[in-house]
């Protein structure tokens, strides 16, 4: 198991030199670095929300993914299990999201109408307000 999963690590980080990671990889930073949450997890928190806003663009390879895993609801869920959290943000950490997406190359990498304001709002989204004077309270709940 451990050769299988040297290989799938070494294929991954192929494939993202070839092409790039989106918007959840510079968000899921500022989690891994103010909260400590691990970052691939930081960056799967933003995956749902990633594909929301990628998978329209592409609707052959939409319907070739939602086929693979059983459907919308089968693939979100499996998110929903992985991602399960208590994560709270402040305002100001949102902000710094905004921030941090203006001038990422994953921001332009982002397939459809995607802006750091955006990016920002889906921070705001998915996570409560953390009380005044705390960056980020909470954690993965895996």
């Amino acid at each position: 198991m451990r050769q299988a999963l040297y290989y799938g690590s070494l294929w991954g980080g192929f494939s993202i030199n070839g092409v790039g990671t989106g918007f959840p990889h510079p968000m899921g930073y500022l989690l891994t670095e103010y909260g400590g949450v691990p970052h691939g997890v930081a960056c799967a928190l933003f995956e749902r929300a990633f594909l929301e806003q990628s998978l329209p663009q592409c609707p052959d390879k939409r319907e070739r993914l939602l086929r693979i895993t059983g459907g919308e609801a089968a693939l979100f869920a499996v998110f929903e299990k992985l991602t399960k959290n208590d994560i709270a943000l402040s305002e100001e950490l949102c902000r710094k999201i905004e921030t941090r997406l203006e001038n990422a190359a994953n921001t332009k990498r982002t397939l459809g109408e995607f802006s750091p304001a955006k990016g920002r709002a889906i921070a705001e989204q998915l996570f409560p307000k953390t009380q005044s004077g705390v960056e980020i309270s909470g954690g993965w709940l895996f």
